[in-house]
């Protein structure tokens, strides 16, 4: 019978294993590809919240007033 360490040591070694197969079989421009697009919606993503966040600002003094 397998204790909790053993089975925990078999599943690492499997994600492992699997996740160095991959890495291996993926061409290097790939992985640059998905750094830049990563950047590009991470600053997307940033700009848009705080285009948001303005603007609610704008709007909750301008409605306050009234």
């Amino acid at each position: 019978m397998m204790n909790a360490t053993g089975n925990l040591e078999s599943k690492v070694g499997m994600a492992g294993g699997t996740l160095l197969s991959v890495i291996v079989n993926i061409p290097g421009t790939e992985i640059v590809n998905a750094i830049i697009l990563a950047a590009v919606g991470a600053v997307a993503s940033f700009v848009a919240t705080f285009i948001c966040r303005r603007l609610l600002e704008f709007l909750r003094k301008k409605w306050n007033r009234n």
